[in-house]
């Protein structure tokens, strides 16, 4: 598996309700000094993403799913991720966001430190 294929798994991943709600995976997934400018218009640090996300709803029928990625290195250690995402109802696209994120490579995993959700 290459980087690229490696980044995009662990964004698709953190789009699941399985690891939304897994608070040791979101630890190895999201470094400790990471931040998000979140579509809203929010800040959110590391622990409110902790706090925040194991508390959505499991068995909500609309899915996050996403499209378009595409991935720059911007050092050896330093990826950007860019994509669209939306939440699927009816086959219509719902709440489409052009997503970027910044993953880190530390001495043994990836970690992601920013995230921006912007409203298309």
């Amino acid at each position: 598996m290459t980087i690229e294929e490696l980044l995009i798994s662990y964004e698709k991943e953190l789009h699941t309700s399985l690891t939304r709600s897994n608070q040791e995976r979101l630890e190895q997934l999201i470094a400790d000094d990471f931040y998000e400018f979140g579509s809203s218009g929010n800040v959110w640090t590391k622990k409110d993403i902790l706090t925040r996300l194991p508390l959505e709803d499991k068995n909500s029928s609309l899915k996050i799913e996403s499209r378009d990625y595409k991935v720059k290195e911007l050092s050896a250690d330093i990826f950007l991720l860019t994509y669209v995402s939306f939440r699927e109802n009816n086959l219509i696209e719902e709440r489409v966001a052009l997503r970027s994120s910044l993953w880190r490579k530390g001495q043994t995993h990836w970690q992601m430190i920013f995230h921006q959700g912007t409203f298309k």
